[in-house]
């Protein structure tokens, strides 16, 4: 997935090898293009080679402040990457995993431009299991209420799918 900021795009990759060592831990990595370089095209499923700077992600600055190192933990993100080059390797064939994930993205996409902000957000995290952009007071709220478990079960379904489909792939 990509997320387009002013001056940057950002991927979420997942590693299949750092300085030329393999690594088969799933470890995925936030991918940075700063706007203005050649653009280089792939999508999911792409295996790519990347040049770069990496960068470990940031603590809290402030008490109570985002904690960048303590969210990409717990969403199996070990760091980013500035990226200077990127290659294309092999572009994987199009598979149903693609397709949903194509379908997911359009439907934010979609979401986020029909809806206004906070709908979109909670929309993102009840359906398809999006927490990111959730307000800590509107997760709280959730906890509040004793319902909390409709954020973690929404994304679990799109999950179990998406890991049903690679495993018949």
């Amino acid at each position: 997935s990509s997320i387009e900021k002013e001056y940057q795009i950002q991927y979420l990759i997942k590693l299949e090898q750092i300085d030329g060592k393999k690594d088969k831990t799933g470890k995925k990595i936030i991918l940075i293009w700063k706007k203005g370089r050649k653009n280089v095209s792939f999508s999911y499923g792409d295996r790519i080679l990347i040049t770069g700077t990496y960068e470990k992600l940031e603590g809290a600055r402030n008490e109570g402040g985002y904690d960048e190192e303590k969210n990409g933990k717990a969403n199996g993100i070990w760091g980013k990457i500035i990226g200077e080059k990127i290659e294309k390797l092999e572009s994987k064939p199009k598979n149903l995993s693609y397709f949903i994930y194509r379908f997911k993205v359009n439907l934010e996409n979609r979401v986020q431009k029909e809806l206004d902000k906070e709908n979109a957000m909670l929309f993102q995290a009840i359906i398809l299991g999006d927490k990111n952009n959730l307000p800590k007071e509107v997760k709280e709220n959730f906890q509040k209420s004793n319902v909390s478990h409709l954020l973690a079960l929404s994304g679990t379904h799109i999950g179990y799918l998406l890991l049903f489909v690679n495993s018949m792939t």
